[in-house]
């Protein structure tokens, strides 16, 4: 059994084992919000369809005049 603590204090689960320390706690979270993460980019690339749109930007004339230093 773990017994999950605030501050980190070692305390024993009734199986006798030890804690979860600080360190595994973070990586565990760290690591499932990363695969949330990565599982909601992945369900966005392949269920989402993009809407193909035409775009027009105007560029003024001095941007392709060569500026002379």
């Amino acid at each position: 059994m773990i017994v999950l603590t605030p501050a980190g204090r070692a305390e024993w689960g009734r199986t006798g084992n030890a804690a979860m320390p600080s360190l595994i706690k973070l990586l565990a979270v760290v690591g499932v919000i990363a695969g949330l993460g990565y599982a909601a980019m992945f369900a966005l690339a392949t269920l989402v369809d993009p809407r193909p749109r035409e775009m027009v930007v105007t560029v003024p004339p001095d941007r392709f005049i060569k500026q002379q230093h």
